[in-house]
């Protein structure tokens, strides 16, 4: 996850330098990538994964990509009995690669930062512990 970090980390720097959208459009690739390796613990060497299940992978959708990871119901879970989580991840899948054509704000940048990397709460940290790696 260390890709997924490193985003976050690019996101904070343009944050702080002013540059908004650019940074909403990074932090919703942390979230992504976060994903990303979870789901890429299914492989296993030596056996080839069903090709639908790799073609369901190249998206950038948050919650396609959770129910690739095998989240489906932890997330449905997560939402119904932590408040918190559930207003965080709302706002996370709201996020799309399309957001680079947007213009966003300072507020919609700092909000989607906030609910990615709240210490008990956010995004990431919901992710990682299902992270085994």
């Amino acid at each position: 996850m260390e890709l997924t970090e490193v985003r976050l980390a690019e996101a904070h720097a343009l944050i702080e330098a002013g540059l908004f959208s650019g940074a909403y459009y990074l932090a919703g690739y942390a979230v992504e990538l976060g994903l990303k390796a979870l789901i890429s613990e299914k492989f296993k060497p030596g056996v080839i994964p069903d090709p639908k299940f790799v073609h369901n992978i190249f998206v950038h959708d948050i919650e396609k990509l959770a129910v690739a990871a095998g989240l489906k119901e932890a997330v449905a879970n997560a939402v119904k009995t932590e408040p918190d989580f559930s207003a965080n991840w709302a706002a996370v899948s709201e996020w799309s690669e399309q957001s680079r054509y947007n213009v966003e704000g300072e507020d919609a940048a700092r909000a989607l930062v906030a609910a990615i990397e709240a210490p008990n709460t956010g995004v990431l940290a919901w992710i990682a512990r299902h992270y085994s790696t």
